[in-house]
């Protein structure tokens, strides 16, 4: 009877090892993953309350009628949609309040978005002039 040599492979030491190396670098790029998921969201969730306030002029000819923001924020258009639907714990806040008149012209307003956590340095996500108007909306450089 011939002895066979051992087969080839790893010890149980080499394998946990290795899954050692492997938790510890998921355990360093993780959360900084998950800080950067964040951002991306609350990028997209500024984008969203971009686009409502572009849609404002339109709405306001669809409905007929001004709309005056904030006052107006939660009251339905014609289109059976509140003026502004913001994301839960998100505020804004218009310096002066802004009109958009039947017509689709804007009064002039500088908008502030503020989410419900902001991030560390970054007291407000965005910051917008609306031009009187056109209606045009451009971020403010910080």
């Amino acid at each position: 009877m011939a002895i066979r040599p051992a087969l080839a492979g790893f010890t149980l030491l080499e394998m946990l090892l290795v899954l050692f190396v492997i938790g510890l670098m998921a355990g360093l790029i993780g959360p900084r993953f998950g800080a950067r998921v964040e951002h991306i969201e609350r990028q997209s969730r500024m984008k969203e309350i971009e686009d409502q306030l572009r849609q404002l002029p339109r709405r306001a000819r669809l409905s007929g009628r001004s709309i005056v923001l904030p006052k107006d924020m939660r009251e339905e258009l014609a289109d059976g949609e509140p003026a502004l639907q913001l994301p839960e714990g998100w505020s804004i806040h218009f310096e002066p309040p802004l009109l958009v008149a039947a017509i689709g012209a804007c009064s002039a307003s500088r908008v502030t978005l503020i989410p419900p956590e902001p991030d560390e340095g970054d007291s407000q996500a965005g910051r917008y002039n609306i031009a009187e108007l056109t209606c045009e909306i451009k971020p403010i450089a910080e």
